[in-house]
């Protein structure tokens, strides 16, 4: 056998390996995500509840903006989780392609990322509709704030290593904050946009939503 065919069967296998260990974050979550889905924070109103049809969350009350997002949140992140298993599935057998089998762990590992984000957003707003009314709004807004920090800490990396976007957008502001251009701004801002766009649709969505309804 000669050099070439045993790196390329090496690859092979170290793909599958990378396939089958993220494969079990992917399942996990996407069965997390699926029973959270049935299981919501607060849980449903009973025949003799007052404020609602029976049958319903019960602090889906008016239309709450954490409670929507905690929904999408949690609905992203199953979504996320149940492709990236997909992708897993394929990326892991042998027979295929090699290339194709690298593109689609790339696919996985990016869907997980944004999985984790969306995961974390959704542990922080269940938690904030569940403290909010016996607790307080203060201490509802702390632990969401620091929960999504925690998730943007722990779910921005790459295979060079951790990657601080937030921190990285804004060295590059100041290395040229004296010929800042548009351009910059607009690459800055594009660069975040590709990292958090999870973020941007959990707390975007619900709240043009709520604006909608308002109006």
């Amino acid at each position: 056998m000669d050099e070439s065919k045993r790196d390329m069967e090496k690859m092979s296998e170290n793909v599958t390996a990378a396939a089958q260990v993220l494969a079990l974050f992917s399942v996990l979550i996407t069965t997390v995500t699926f029973a959270s889905a049935f299981t919501l924070p607060g849980g449903y109103r009973s025949a003799g509840d007052d404020g609602g049809a029976t049958g319903t969350p019960v602090l889906a009350r008016h239309g709450s903006y954490a409670f929507d997002a905690f929904i999408l949140a949690d609905a992203l992140a199953f979504v996320f989780s149940f492709v990236a298993t997909a992708k897993l599935l394929y990326a892991g057998v042998p027979a295929f392609n090699l290339e194709s089998r690298f593109h689609s762990i790339d696919c996985a590992y990016s869907l997980m990322m944004n999985c984790g984000r969306c995961l974390v957003a959704a542990l922080a707003l269940g938690l904030y509709v569940v403290l909010l009314p016996p607790v307080g709004r203060t201490i509802a807004i702390e632990i969401g704030v620091v929960m999504i920090m925690l998730a943007i800490a722990a779910f921005t990396k790459d295979s060079e290593g951790c990657v601080d976007p937030i921190s990285i957008s804004v060295s590059v502001m100041r290395r040229n904050s004296r010929k800042l251009s548009s351009r910059d701004v607009l690459l800055s801002i594009l660069y975040l946009l590709e990292r958090f766009w999870s973020f941007v649709l959990i707390f975007g969505l619900p709240a043009i939503h709520t604006w909608a309804r308002a109006k």
